[in-house]
């Protein structure tokens, strides 16, 4: 079968190289016959014949003995990273180049919009100011007495993180969790850090210690998995001081230093705004 048969009649072949495998993992083709890859509309460019569902057996053959371990670039502008078929779909919900529905929206129902992940802290500024209230090692706290559920946008040099906090009325649990917006390779590089404590008490100090999950990780299975900081209702209530619950966040280098453990006492960033 020559190569010509793998490429998408509008857009060519996904990469100019020695791979005509083209950039969807399911190719179509419209009632004329020409092959189309998946992101390129509903419309065939050359004949404008519409795309319909039909499966192209001869290039999804094609692919399967040719393409599966041929190496293609993402497709996001600044990302220099190649995967395979495989590699690739998966790389693609996580790429830190790459466009996402706003957390905001995705977590909340609260906003609609889509950015680049590396305009969201603009994004966040403009619409969502009171979701950058958060900071790292430094005094927060929460309420138990209603159950809630918040996010928050940190950055850390070029990195952007989203902090997660949910009262669950459910399982009557305090759910802390950190999420990477970036790759599960990179999220592994990465460890997030809790410590919940009583000021009245200093002596007495909960702390949770783990790598970091990657955006692609669905919160929902972070929290049913309790693979986060999840403390009972009952158990949080012993740290709680003037009516909230204080807390620190560090977040870190996996296999770098730790962070000084600090007994300042700054004033606590209400996250109750």
């Amino acid at each position: 079968m020559g190569s010509e048969s793998s490429k998408c009649d509008r857009c060519g072949p996904s990469n100019p190289g020695p791979s005509d495998v083209p950039h969807s993992v399911l190719p179509k083709k419209n009632p004329r016959a020409r092959s189309v890859s998946r992101t390129c509309g509903s419309e065939n460019g050359r004949c404008g014949a519409p795309i319909t569902g039909m499966r192209n057996i001869a290039l999804e053959a094609f692919v399967a003995e040719h393409g599966q371990n041929q190496l293609s670039k993402c497709e996001n502008e600044k990302c220099t990273l190649r995967f395979n078929v495989h590699g690739m779909e998966k790389h693609l919900k996580e790429c830190p180049f790459g466009v996402i529905d706003c957390p905001m929206g995705k977590f909340l129902g609260k906003c609609s919009s889509r950015c680049k992940i590396e305009d969201l802290a603009s994004h966040f500024d403009s619409c969502h100011k009171e979701q950058r209230g958060a900071e790292l090692d430094k005094e927060m706290f929460i309420l138990l007495s209603a159950y809630i559920q918040k996010l928050y946008l940190i950055k850390n040099g070029p990195y952007n993180f989203l902090l997660h906090l949910k009262v669950s009325e459910i399982d009557h649990m305090v759910y802390m969790a950190v999420q990477l917006l970036g790759t599960t390779v990179s999220s592994s590089k990465w460890s997030y850090e809790f410590h919940v404590y009583n000021k009245s008490q200093p002596r007495r100090k909960y702390q949770h210690v783990i790598n970091c999950h990657a955006m692609s990780t669905p919160l929902k299975e972070i929290f049913t998995d309790k693979n986060c900081a999840a403390l009972p209702i009952g158990f949080a209530t012993s740290f709680v001081n003037e009516g909230a619950l204080t807390f620190k966040l560090f977040i870190t280098k996996t296999g770098g230093n730790r962070p000084r453990k600090r007994n300042d006492d700054l004033k606590p960033t209400n996250l109750e705004n």
